[in-house]
């Protein structure tokens, strides 16, 4: 993974392009989706780590660009597993949760 930091942010690159910090404003907003279904998030310098609340298993997503789909934007877990494109809040809350679950997102 990419670790440099994205100019001014603070964060690493989440994109693999220095500089280019729509990855990591996509995982602030799903922050704020996923809190509001009662899951802890937090952005962290690797990525976005989400809990079910419980203290159960927690997962980290990152926000990519994925090449065999047109350089869309999608979400991976840290493991290199792609959830879901990262427009498609229905799919991200049923991908995440059923990431938290254990179960094939």
């Amino acid at each position: 993974m990419d670790q440099t930091s994205e100019a001014g942010t603070g964060h690493p690159a989440r994109t693999g392009r220095p500089g280019d910090t729509a990855g990591t404003d996509l995982l602030i907003g799903l922050m704020g989706n996923l809190r509001g279904q009662g899951l802890t998030a937090r952005l962290e310098d690797d990525g976005l780590q989400v809990n079910d609340g419980t203290g159960g298993r927690t997962i980290r997503l990152e926000c990519r660009r994925r090449a065999d789909d047109g350089d869309r934007w999608w979400l991976r877990q840290a493991d290199g597993t792609w959830l879901c494109e990262a427009d498609k809040p229905h799919e991200i809350m049923t991908s995440v949760k059923g990431a938290l679950r254990g179960a094939d997102a």
